[in-house]
């Protein structure tokens, strides 16, 4: 079996780690993998390290941000984009063919729901299409396909087999024929052989992943704000790229700035190791790959009661929930604070959860199942 994968980007993150550990075991299966990548950059890194073929070829997304009150400018600016993207993509097609041809490419596999350049391939080709919808694209990026919500809805059904990364994105689409949920897994090596009490005395809570509005940061740091006014000793450790500037004039207006650190993007291991508990506010998450990754470490994980992170935190049992306020924050954030010495049922009951659950070898087995079974059911 010869599998071409479409993937959106080139940096390492979510969507690519799970990926990258498919792709390293192909040893499991009797595959060929070839990836499609539109630049060079950390994943393709990966990629030559592990001996993986892949191929450059600078396709672009099918989607973009419109305004929610958009004004005639703005539809025709829409229409302006959508026409240029689509010819652009249209360009590439004849290289894209000499590829399948060349590689005897019989199944294609779309590692995001924001490309439909592999689609448009599965239609002009007999190979079988595989889609993996990893986002609540609208309701989380807030932006739309390219030519509307009817010629996505074609989109999905024309695929041999969906695959959602969990229930929320399940149900969000309405997914049910041709359908299964394979959650995102983290590959278990890479963690640390022993888990060890965070570096720093001065207990630190930390926000992980990139640096937006959607993601919570800044609900984060006025519960923070409170939490310090209260007389406490802490730090706020915030890693990741993004909005940082705008992230520190907020510290700054709120008169935190001396006890938060942002330190950009760092390996997750180091990220873990200057933290004793972690806090993710994203509204709309797919999935809650940092979630999991807090559980790994041992360290106790405070998400917002919504979407996958709810799917995954069982409220004082796995980790803490709070609501979409800082007042809710700040509670869950003194309970940890002051209780921290006797989380360790909470922690050690978090780290089984999502060992049993979410390892990068059970992804891998299930992603391989759905594949194959997608290919019988084809023949």
């Amino acid at each position: 079996m010869n599998i071409l994968f479409f993937t959106h980007y080139s940096s390492l993150y979510g969507a690519n780690k799970s990926l990258l550990s498919l792709l390293i075991n192909k040893n499991k299966s009797e595959m060929n993998f070839i990836v499609v990548i539109p630049e060079e950059g950390p994943f393709t890194e990966e990629l030559k390290k592990q001996g993986i073929n892949y191929r450059i070829v600078p396709f672009v997304l099918n989607c973009q941000t419109v305004p929610v009150k958009a004004t005639f400018r703005d539809w025709l600016y829409v229409r302006r984009v959508s026409f240029i993207r689509f010819f652009h993509n249209v360009r590439l097609i004849p290289q894209l063919l000499r590829i399948i041809k060349k590689s005897a490419i019989d199944t294609i596999y779309s590692n995001s729901s924001v490309i439909s350049i592999g689609w448009w391939l599965s239609l002009l080709t007999s190979a079988r299409y595989i889609l993996h919808i990893r986002e609540l694209r609208e309701a989380h990026y807030g932006i739309k396909p390219d030519w509307g919500n009817f010629l996505f809805r074609s989109h999905l059904n024309s695929a041999d087999h969906k695959i959602a990364i969990s229930k929320t994105v399940f149900d969000y689409y309405n997914l049910n024929s041709n359908s299964s949920i394979v959650y995102n897994g983290i590959e278990m090596s890479d963690l640390p052989e022993e888990l060890t009490p965070p570096d720093s005395k001065l207990f630190s809570f930390g926000v992980l992943g990139h640096i937006s509005h959607k993601k919570g940061h800044y609900l984060i740091l006025e519960a923070f704000a409170k939490f310090m006014q209260l007389g406490h000793n802490a730090q706020l450790v915030i890693a990741g790229g993004g909005d940082i500037e705008d992230l520190k004039h907020k510290a700054l207006d709120l008169g935190i700035q001396d006890a938060v650190s942002i330190i950009g993007y760092v390996p997750t291991d180091v990220f873990f190791a200057q933290i004793h508990s972690m806090i993710t506010a994203s509204q709309y998450e797919a999935f809650g790959r940092t979630t999991v990754e807090s559980m790994l470490f041992k360290r106790p994980v405070i998400g917002l009661n919504d979407s996958g992170t709810a799917e995954i935190i069982s409220d004082e049992k796995t980790g803490f929930l709070f609501e979409l306020n800082p007042d809710s924050l700040l509670e869950q954030m003194l309970h940890v604070f002051i209780n921290y010495t006797s989380l360790d049922s909470v922690i050690n009951r978090a780290y089984d959860y999502a060992k049993y659950n979410f390892s990068s070898d059970r992804y891998v087995n299930e992603i391989f199942r759905v594949i194959n079974q997608t290919c019988d059911d084809c023949k």
